[in-house]
């Protein structure tokens, strides 16, 4: 098993100082969101400046729109605050990892990229690394047994799966997918997931093509750095 004190990381609330919550909040494809915001609103505001500028003999708007695109950027990333603190306080889960940037399957600490990962909130579950395993690897295999999916609706959620996932492996955007009909009668849930070879066992995705992730209101995973596995 790669990962060490899983069970006592999973009790809620946790400990974990702030700033070790904010290093792997960059895992949350929410933060990017807020950072890309951040440079669009600044190359925006660069354009309207150099603007300004041309038709302005007093370059006072320079500062002014400095000062008004760091507002924003504050503004903006503060937004994160109220999340950081809810952190300690979100589920954990053991994810698996159905398809991944392929550099993160190289052991390689530079190495960052986006990832597909299922998962169960069932509390009897939400660890169980052999269940969880078991459902991933139907899913990779096609490998779906009658018992396992109980209706056409059952096996249409998972076609809708199959779609995304081709779509994530031609290099289109995919966000989470809640898989509406359950797999052996459990509610499975897949999310995308921002991984950092450097925060990985090994600097990689392990063999077993399990991680451990704490999930957000909406149903969204964000992994946690190896080394932080080790709180308790």
């Amino acid at each position: 098993m790669e990962y060490q004190n899983i069970n006592t990381f999973a009790k809620t609330p946790r400990n974990i100082p702030k700033e070790d919550l904010k290093f792997f909040l960059k895992n949350n494809g929410n933060t990017g969101k807020w950072l890309i915001i951040c440079l669009i609103g600044g190359i925006v505001l660069a354009i309207i400046t150099f603007i300004l500028y041309l038709f302005s003999i007093n370059p006072v708007w320079i500062p002014i729109a400095c000062i008004i695109f760091s507002t924003i950027s504050y503004f903006s990333l503060s937004f994160l605050d109220p999340k950081i603190e809810k952190l300690n306080n979100y589920p954990l889960v053991m994810g698996y990892v159905l398809t991944a940037h392929r550099s993160l399957w190289d052991k390689d600490p530079n190495s960052q990229g986006g990832s597909l990962i299922i998962f169960t909130k069932e509390e009897k579950l939400r660890l169980d690394e052999e269940f969880i395993t078991s459902i991933g690897e139907k899913i990779i295999n096609f490998d779906f047994e009658s018992e396992d999916i109980e209706s056409e609706k059952d096996l249409e959620s998972i076609k809708f799966l199959y779609t995304k996932i081709s779509d994530f492996q031609k290099g289109k955007s995919v966000f989470n997918i809640n898989i509406q009909k359950p797999i052996k009668g459990v509610k499975i849930y897949c999310s995308y997931v921002i991984l950092d070879g450097k925060n990985l066992p090994d600097n990689k995705i392990p063999k077993s093509q399990l991680i451990p992730c704490l999930i957000d209101e909406n149903n969204t995973g964000i992994a946690i750095p190896y080394k932080l596995i080790k709180y308790t």
